[in-house]
């Protein structure tokens, strides 16, 4: 009997890790498309004479042979820093990445309305 328990346990247990894995590998793809999104939608602003807000890119996103690389680079390493984090307390990583994406669609959705708010041409 115990050592039926000890299985159960250990099968409930693994599911739920791997639950936890499969929810932060699908938290890091959405961080990724909502990054692509962020870089479609920034350009379709600007071309419709919008700007970049961020202090930080907005000397490089007139060039975007360097913006769309610095940009996927800086979200490449957002997750690694996770990651690292996700070592120590899973929990943890789990929940900045929550926030990350739930901020990362803030500014898509900002960038969309910008686009709907500006005339094409402009």
């Amino acid at each position: 009997m115990r050592t039926y328990l000890l299985v159960a346990l250990l099968l409930v247990t693994t599911s739920v890790v791997g639950q936890r894995r499969v929810a932060y590998r699908s938290l890091e793809a959405t961080y990724v498309a909502l990054n692509a999104a962020d870089v479609v939608t920034t350009y379709r602003a600007i071309n419709r004479g919008g700007y970049e807000e961020n202090p930080l890119l907005r000397p490089i996103i007139s060039r975007p042979a360097v913006f769309i690389p610095v940009k996927g680079l800086m979200t490449l390493g957002s997750l690694a820093l996770l990651r690292r984090i996700g070592r120590d307390s899973p929990k943890a990583a789990l929940v900045y990445l929550s926030i990350l994406n739930i901020g990362m669609g803030a500014v898509v959705y900002h960038n969309y309305r910008v686009t709907l708010r500006i005339p094409l041409g402009r």
